[in-house]
């Protein structure tokens, strides 16, 4: 008895799966033809519209992707000779492709706008096309129909990836300014270690300044780049202060920063103590994905600002204390005082 129930409740299913297929194929056959009609002036203008778009980006797009390789064709030739000029100029080069790629993204938003209007105009066109099919007389009717539609779902669906294809040029993303790619693109095309590249191109310059009660930082990058991490290590004797700047999600450092705290709490103290330090120990690490390259610190101090810059290349490796300050996934310094220890978190601030 159990069986025989379990069998009609099966074949009840599948009775209310054919009716609901009935239903939909005999509203899809009576679909009015002025709803067609409507339906192909609607495809007709926004095809045009958003093709025309596309078109007209695509050949902007060809015009950056060129220029790109031009650049970069022209920062091969002056690594050659990497004089102090020369480097001007190659910091110049990277910073417009930097700004060209970036401007890209203008020609992806009108790539996505394509292929999501496409690929929504296909959805009614099936339904239009498996009307046709269903009010066909005869079956050659239908399979012509079947064919018909079969093409134009596939030409919404595949051309815009036939212009993602054609408009593609390897280097051109953000990619060259992962900081491991730029070393190893630079490194290629020159005699310069990774240590020099860093000192001489990229150029890392932390300037900490006090003003109205509020620590601010800020980073200088000759060329910006992604997935770097920042460790600014000032040390006297058991006295040491920590500066920590990240990137969020492995994306491009920020280049404003501020020691955030209660404002009940006067920061006087942490800047006198920072600028104060003259220990021989200070150190800045640029660090990214286990690479870790050591320098020691000019410090420019004045009463309100003190800047720190590269001097010399060390090729100390990275010690614990800094490896565990990686871990953390916000900005921050920690600093010890007389033996009493303090730790505030680093807000990047917003471009306005």
């Amino acid at each position: 008895m159990k069986y025989n129930h379990e069998i009609n409740n099966f074949f009840e299913l599948i009775q209310k799966k054919i009716m609901i297929l009935s239903k939909i194929k005999n509203q899809i056959k009576d679909i009015d033809s002025d709803i067609l009609g409507f339906l192909n002036d609607t495809s007709a203008i926004i095809a045009t519209i958003v093709a025309l778009v596309t078109i007209i980006f695509t050949f902007y797009n060809e015009k950056v992707i060129q220029t790109i390789e031009e650049l970069i064709k022209e920062i091969e030739d002056f690594l050659q000779q990497l004089t102090a000029e020369n480097q001007k100029i190659i910091i110049g080069k990277f910073n417009e492709i930097q700004d060209l790629t970036l401007k890209r993204s203008i020609y992806d938003k009108s790539m996505l706008t394509f292929k999501i209007s496409l690929f929504v105009l296909a959805i009614p066109w099936t339904i239009a096309g498996l009307s046709h099919i269903f009010n066909s007389k005869n079956l050659f009717e239908s399979f012509i129909s079947l064919i018909a539609t079969v093409i134009l779902v596939f030409v919404f669906i595949y051309i815009p990836r036939l212009f993602s294809q054609f408009n593609n040029l390897k280097g051109s993303d953000l990619s060259l300014f992962d900081i491991i790619n730029f070393l190893n693109f630079i490194q290629k095309r020159s005699f310069l270690s990774k240590h020099e590249i860093i000192k001489q191109l990229y150029r890392p310059t932390i300037n900490i300044n006090y003003k109205s009660r509020v620590i601010y930082i800020n980073l200088h990058q000759e060329i910006k780049l992604r997935n770097v991490n920042i460790v600014v290590y000032l040390k006297k004797n058991r006295d040491f202060h920590l500066l920590v700047l990240k990137p969020f999600k492995k994306q491009f450092i920020g280049n404003m920063y501020k020691v955030d705290c209660p404002s009940h709490i006067s920061l006087d103290g942490l800047f006198d103590n920072i600028k104060n330090i003259s220990g021989t120990n200070n150190k800045l690490y640029v660090v990214s994905e286990g690479n870790a390259f050591t320098y020691t610190l000019n410090l420019n101090k004045a009463a309100d600002n003190m800047e720190a810059n590269i001097n010399q290349i060390n090729t100390d490796s990275l010690p614990s204390p800094i490896k565990e300050a990686l871990k953390e996934k916000y900005s921050f310094i920690r600093s010890r005082v007389n033996n009493n220890e303090y730790r505030y978190d680093v807000k990047k601030l917003t471009k306005k």
